[in-house]
């Protein structure tokens, strides 16, 4: 890296987010991380080689993180794109590594493990704000990507002891 200073600021802040006095949250450490990667690859590759994401493939993954709770289809997010379905699930997981569905999957899993840590909310709460009416469902969707239940997440983040694969 020709300049670890960003590098190491990120890797700072992480830190900082991860030995805070308070419970860290886990969202945050992510995102945290997932900037310092950005900002380490931007460094890394240069601006020519550098490939832009297309608008209507941003917009797709934009309804996709706005609508965590209420069903989407795979016709919804092509539509959303300007595309096909055929064409759209081709372009998506050429540019994202996943197709739409997966990565819809995995960020409402991601979204349940943050909402998770509210003692507040049921299981069934927070499926609905996951976008899955059938809480049964949503705990299986749940153990496959995790490898845990819900509840034993729950129980995890409570007492401090990891809790993901």
């Amino acid at each position: 890296v020709p300049d670890p200073s960003p590098f190491e600021k990120c890797l700072l802040d992480i830190h900082a987010e991860l030995v805070s006095y308070r419970r860290p949250d886990l969202v945050i450490a992510g995102n945290l991380l997932e900037n310092c990667v950005r900002e380490l690859s931007r460094t890394l590759v240069p601006p020519e080689k550098q490939t832009r994401i297309p608008e209507n493939l941003l917009a797709a993954r934009r309804l996709m993180h706005a609508a965590l709770g209420r069903p989407l289809t795979l016709e919804d997010l092509a539509r959303a794109a300007g595309m096909s379905e055929g064409y759209f699930c081709t372009r998506f997981k050429e540019v994202f590594g996943l197709s739409p569905m997966e990565y819809l999957i995995q960020h409402r899993m991601h979204h349940a493990i943050h909402l998770l840590a509210n003692p507040n909310l049921s299981i069934t709460e927070i499926a609905a704000q996951c976008g899955y009416a059938d809480a049964f469902f949503f705990s299986r969707m749940f153990k496959k990507h995790s490898g845990l239940s819900p509840r034993e997440v729950r129980r995890r983040q409570a007492t401090g002891q990891p809790g993901l694969s």
